[in-house]
């Protein structure tokens, strides 16, 4: 053969040949002089060589020449790849949407249902409460140690909220997330969740403390108290609502629909009083007897109420140390008769149904038990919770 016909040849041989004498297996795209961190020369950005970069023309399209995949030795290639076979294509389908959440319907609850007695208590570990308390959208307990306010979990991770602030009386939410508490100075003080303080009305001298459907704030006195006054929380401005025919007034609660509060006593012989409100929430009336019966004797005091969705109201008596329910109707039951009086009610607010704090259930401080927080299942949801209403009884 001519010198220049075998020149040809062997110029033909290279060009259909993998690496024209060398190592067949390996080619200049070898993963140990060219990975990077994209994988091997010809490759996407997951590590996997582009077959159309790469494929011998001369053979089969399905083989490969040089490292498929730049695998272990790549530090951003792909594993598992093996040498002359294609890796599987891989597809991004970018984010797929969650699917929307859909919330569980709010269950129906039929006032047939309501047991004649309490279900359960126990005291919360760590959570501490003077005689108010009240529950945090992410389920803190805020109430007093006597010193402090105090902020803890269901399960009793406990921390200092607002330290030397005090003991301090009741408190409530204001529609915009704050707190409104009697404090130890006689006035009523906007609590913000961030610690701060702001008085919004000093001088009061309020035990109770209840926002009420118009958004203003509804106090009742100490022990001496004889009228309900109702306070704005913008303004601080304050007007009487009610006044007392007799006995002291001491704490207070609204119906279901907002249009009636009810009012405990002090020394009333078990009156729980009620009035009824317009539209506008002017007082239809004076004070009406709602029952006689929230007292087991001659005496009562009335440190709480609280209403549930079925228009019962609980309401305790420091006097016996007892919790009673009465009827939308006014009959009084004694609900719970604690074993251990230290354990007593000093106010009363309902769980949330989140972060552990039981929606059916009324939690309290117990300043005689070293200002802990108790709780009593009462087995009914609370007024406002949201759910359909069955065969509520007829309001007195």
């Amino acid at each position: 053969m001519p010198s220049n016909a075998k020149l040809v040849l062997a110029l033909c041989c290279c060009a259909a040949s993998p690496a024209c004498g060398s190592d067949p297996a390996l080619t200049d795209t070898d993963s140990s002089s060219s990975s990077t961190a994209t994988g091997s020369s010809g490759g996407d950005s997951s590590g996997v060589v582009n077959p159309a970069a790469t494929t011998d023309p001369t053979t089969d399209p399905t083989t490969t020449t040089g490292v498929a995949d730049s695998g272990t030795s790549g530090s951003g290639g792909s594993s598992g790849g093996t040498y002359g076979v294609p890796a599987p294509v891989s597809f991004d389908l970018g984010t797929v949407p969650d699917a929307p959440i859909v919330a569980d319907p709010i269950p129906d609850f039929d006032c047939d249902d309501v047991p004649d007695e309490f279900v359960s208590f126990q005291v919360i570990p760590g959570a501490r409460g003077y005689h108010g308390i009240e529950i945090t959208p992410d389920g803190r307990a805020i109430g007093s140690d006597g010193n402090s306010l105090i902020d803890a979990t269901y399960e009793g991770d406990w921390s200092l909220f607002i330290p030397g602030i005090g003991s301090g009386q009741q408190m409530d939410w204001l529609p915009n997330g704050d707190l409104a508490h009697a404090t130890d100075d006689g006035a009523i003080t906007r609590i913000g969740l961030a610690g701060t303080t702001e008085v919004i009305r000093s001088g009061v001298g309020a035990y109770g403390v209840v926002v009420g459907p118009d958004e203003q704030i509804y106090v009742t006195m100490g022990n001496s108290g004889n009228r309900v006054d109702r306070i704005d929380p913008a303004s601080g401005d304050l007007e009487t609502v009610v006044t007392s025919p007799g006995p002291t007034l001491h704490s207070t609660g609204f119906s279901p629909d907002g249009t009636r509060m009810y009012v405990g006593t002090i020394s009333g012989g078990g009156i729980v009083y009620y009035v009824d409100f317009d539209a506008a929430m002017n007082p239809l009336s004076g004070l009406q007897v709602f029952t006689t019966g929230a007292t087991s004797g001659g005496s009562n005091w009335h440190d709480a109420i609280a209403v549930d969705a079925c228009g019962y109201i609980y309401v305790t008596d420091y006097s016996s140390r007892n919790m009673f329910r009465v009827s939308p109707g006014g009959e009084a039951i004694l609900f719970w008769d604690p074993a251990d009086q230290g354990h007593y009610a000093h106010g009363l607010v309902w769980g949330t149904g989140e972060h552990g704090w039981i929606e059916d259930a009324l939690y309290f401080p117990q300043p005689y038990n070293t200002n802990t927080v108790g709780e009593v299942v009462v087995g009914v949801p609370p007024a406002g919770f949201g759910g359909t209403v069955l065969n509520a009884p007829e309001m007195l």
